[in-house]
């Protein structure tokens, strides 16, 4: 997946841990019906709690609060519903300090994945005048390959993906991303399964020009998540790190 690009948020990205980009956050679940996560980041120095609840299998609400000012960070729900034989997949989420919304649509047909990303700012006032959109398409190829494609309207930006199932412990992605004849990215990421509790992500990415290791370890009552990303440029001291420990409680 891709997304939308968010340069002038100052939240802290443990609050809001977005995927490739903006469009929406981050909520990974267990299997119990109620989390709770804390999250640090040593961008702004700031902390985090999230929580996520499952309504029921096909409907979940979740919301972070920052508490560098306990203040309300986003709310959100995802869905799933069925229109005759057709399932769609929705997740939208409201941030009220930036009064805006942001929505994700996805509609699968067998292996073809079509997304639809909005994103929607000065809600409460005047929704339609600010606003931005992308289209994704996704296409499954076989049992261990799978391609997509990425078009962001507003920006006029279009970005490729193609990810190949190596064996059941690895996995390679390589990404090309297309803004101007000037101005174009590459990015590769490697995933390896160390075991049923560890796992690991490898990224080097050229748009924005550094490394990233992502470490998940999942425990008997939830997962630890901790990031790490330094600039080409720059010694490890001044990279940065966010850590995140989700509590799957029991209802």
């Amino acid at each position: 997946m891709f997304g939308f690009g968010d340069k002038g948020s100052s939240r802290p990205a443990a609050v809001c841990k977005v995927a490739y980009g903006t469009w929406g956050h981050e909520h990974d679940v267990g299997d119990s019906k109620l989390s709770l996560a804390g999250m640090y980041s040593s961008k702004s120095n700031a902390y985090g709690v999230e929580a996520t609840y499952k309504i029921d299998d096909s409907f979940t609400v979740y919301g972070a609060v920052d508490l560098s000012d306990t203040s309300v960070h986003h709310v959100g729900v995802t869905g799933r519903l069925e229109f005759g034989d057709q399932k769609v997949k929705l997740d939208a989420a409201y941030s009220p300090g930036k009064d805006s919304l942001r929505a994700k649509v996805a509609a699968p047909i067998d292996d073809f994945t079509l997304t639809a990303y909005l994103m929607l700012s000065d809600v409460s006032k005047d929704p339609l005048k600010s606003h931005k959109e992308a289209v994704e398409a996704s296409l499954k190829l076989g049992n261990d390959d799978e391609a997509e494609l990425f078009y962001d309207v507003s920006a006029r930006t279009i970005a490729g993906r193609y990810t190949r199932e190596l064996d059941d412990k690895n996995s390679v992605r390589l990404q090309y991303t297309f803004e101007s004849q000037d101005k174009h990215s590459g990015a590769v990421k490697l995933k390896h399964k160390a075991d049923d509790r560890n796992s690991f992500e490898v990224d080097a990415d050229l748009g924005s020009r550094s490394y990233s290791l992502k470490w998940k370890q999942n425990t008997e009552n939830g997962r630890w998540t901790v990031k790490t990303s330094v600039p080409f440029d720059s010694h490890p001291k001044d990279g940065q790190l966010s850590i995140k420990r989700r509590f799957d409680l029991s209802t």
